[in-house]
């Protein structure tokens, strides 16, 4: 009867040992979870987007309505060049950075409609000279909608060729 006692008690102890392993198991793997979540940022940074970055290409070749004698009409890239450079105004008169500026305006407009039954709240396209906080914008920004109010920020950066160094179309939108 000791025996039988002895090899009962052995195989309960052996029980709460495998018992005991598992919760160890599961407490490591609430902590690694635990861990990851803790470690994502909470605050909304915006973060590179493909589809943002083939429009801000798009954007760049699109052929404005300012025509230049002998140069021909400028595209969105040409144009941010010409207004970095020199300014000037094209051939009907009104000025490379105002053409420039109503261009963007323009697209920016029909390409995302910010309403509060659209899935677009905010975005912001500004095309400035420099980098960091050395940047000075070439136009005016063209904010649209209210950015407290933004989930998913997004963004691109596209590099413009001037003559006096590198200018960048920057572009952020945010979605519901």
């Amino acid at each position: 009867m000791k025996l039988n006692n002895k090899i009962i008690g052995k195989k309960a102890q052996e029980e709460m040992v495998g018992f005991a392993l598992i919760i160890v198991l599961v407490a490591v793997i609430a902590l690694v979870l635990l861990g990851i979540m803790i470690r994502t940022p909470r605050s909304q940074e915006a973060s590179q987007s493909s589809e943002l970055d083939s429009f801000t290409k798009s954007v760049a070749s699109y052929t404005t309505e300012c025509e230049i004698s002998g140069r021909g009409f400028r595209t969105v890239s040409e144009l941010t060049s010409d207004c970095a450079d020199r300014g000037g105004v094209c051939e009907n008169g009104i000025a490379y950075c105002e053409v420039l500026s109503s261009t963007l305006k323009d697209i920016m407009n029909a390409s995302y409609n910010v309403a509060n039954t659209n899935n677009v709240k905010y975005y912001k396209a500004q095309i400035v000279k420099g980098s960091g906080n050395f940047s000075q914008d070439i136009i005016r920004p063209i904010i649209n909608g209210n950015a407290e109010t933004c989930n998913n920020k997004f963004f691109s950066d596209y590099s413009i060729s001037t003559s006096s160094g590198l200018a960048s179309f920057r572009l952020e939108i945010c979605y519901k």
